[in-house]
């Protein structure tokens, strides 16, 4: 998915967006034409006229990095250090209202060796762990040469008037942001899940609604641990978007997501409703070992977005909660707690009816800068033992999927101030950013 203001693929025209979508989006214009798809269905073809076909065109991506490994939003391509790349083509059909698309992505690094942290990892996390953070982020993917075939963007759903539901592998982005939004981004390879939601706005009194729920799988990677226990958490999530007819170019979105080990890997009736879970309730400290599948980590985000389309000028806001604290309490007397949130806005200048000047400032505080959130760990309050984003003493991989953070690219206890510019021409898109970024400083 491009999402450059506006709004983002046809999927889901609100904040919640899954794949790659197949176009480009000013603020408060229309979407560019699609540019990798090679055709759909016509007469010469000799197919059925209630079936309709596509084909994309290959897409291929090429990275070096010359010191060490970094990427962000790439999905399921690993940059390794040296020569990286992916290679991605699919097919799509629909039929009525069932419509599947085939998209693998092949992947692969030289993935060269670099001098890692001198600080060592968690006493249970491989050599090539991410140092002191007990988090499911290796440094490095192993000693050799990486090629792995990923599902990509494939998915199987089925439409009926404004709903629809299927499994996908598809990735996913919530809330407003361009760059880091809290709960999911592209910055993961996508998992499988099953879905449930609307296919486009739907009208409610004094507005539109948009609403999605999913229920996954996140596999560790495999230079994490040894333990083949806790190689899978279940996530599930709730998406929501409302934009009201009284205030124009207004909208206010809410994600609420849990991810949990599961017991022999089985979804009961009450997972299917994680997010909507209560707050956990205190852990005594006792001899005995805890039994990690009680626990669960829940993390919330609040958004607004604010289009003027006739200025081509957009201002986002989202905020968001890493645990499950005490609501009321924390929120009036200690708001910085365990909360995150990226504010930013998008600013377009028309030079031809095709040609367009954007620029995007957007902010990203993922750091923890709570006074008394380490003392507070003494009342042993499980839900204030999640001091940084993405990761959970318990859950110990952390919100991430085969080695990378689902949300933020940013990663656990990171900050980001980045300002980028693109000129956007039938042709294509040249452009330039300029950033700071913090990492990991909780």
């Amino acid at each position: 998915m491009r999402r450059v203001g506006g709004l983002t693929d046809q999927q889901a025209s609100g904040w919640f967006s899954a794949g790659s979508g197949n176009g480009t989006s000013y603020t408060g214009a229309n979407r560019l034409p699609a540019t990798d798809v090679v055709g759909e269905r016509s007469e010469r073809w000799g197919v059925p006229q209630e079936l309709q076909l596509r084909v994309f065109w290959p897409r291929v991506r090429v990275t070096y990095n010359d010191q060490y490994a970094g990427g962000f939003n790439d999905g399921a391509l690993w940059q390794g250090r040296g020569l990286n790349y992916s290679y991605t083509m699919g097919v799509a059909a629909r039929w009525h209202g069932f419509h599947v698309q085939a998209r693998p992505e092949m992947i692969a690094s030289e993935n060269k060796f670099f001098k890692l942290s001198p600080h060592a990892p968690q006493n249970y996390v491989s050599t090539f762990g991410m140092a002191r953070l007990p988090i499911d982020m290796p440094q490095r993917f192993g000693e050799d040469p990486i090629s792995v075939l990923d599902p990509g963007e494939s998915f199987v759903r089925y439409e009926y008037g404004d709903w629809m539901g299927g499994i996908s592998n598809q990735k996913y982005w919530t809330g407003p942001a361009l760059l880091n939004p809290l709960i999911f981004s592209h910055n993961a390879p996508g998992f499988v899940h099953g879905f449930l939601g609307s296919r486009r706005p739907i009208t409610v009194p004094s507005g539109q609604l948009e609403t999605r729920m999913l229920w996954g799988g996140l596999r560790e990677s495999d230079y994490f641990d040894s333990d083949s226990t806790n190689n899978m958490r279940y996530v599930s999530s709730f998406m929501v978007v409302y934009r009201p007819d009284w205030i124009s170019g207004l909208e206010v979105g809410y994600t609420r997501t849990g991810y949990k080990y599961l017991f022999n890997n089985e979804v009961t009736l009450s997972a299917l409703v994680l997010p909507f879970w209560s707050r956990m309730e205190r852990a005594e400290r006792t001899p005995e070992p805890m039994d990690y599948y009680d626990f669960y980590m829940m993390m919330s985000a609040f958004s607004l977005r604010y289009v003027l389309p006739e200025s081509g000028f957009e201002w986002y806001l989202e905020w968001g909660r890493n645990d499950l604290r005490r609501a009321l309490r924390d929120i009036i007397s200690e708001p910085e707690l365990n909360r995150a949130y990226t504010i930013g806005m998008v600013k377009r200048w028309d030079l031809h009816p095709s040609h367009a000047i954007v620029t995007n400032v957007e902010l990203t505080q993922l750091e923890n800068n709570s006074p008394g959130a380490y003392h507070r760990m003494s009342t042993r309050l499980i839900e204030n033992e999640a001091l940084t984003w993405y990761s959970s003493q318990y859950i110990i991989q952390g919100f991430t999927h085969k080695g990378q953070v689902v949300g933020a690219w940013i990663g656990p206890g990171s900050s980001a101030q980045t300002l980028q510019m693109s000129w956007y021409h039938p042709w294509g898109m040249l452009g330039g950013t300029v950033g700071r970024t913090v990492f990991y400083n909780d």
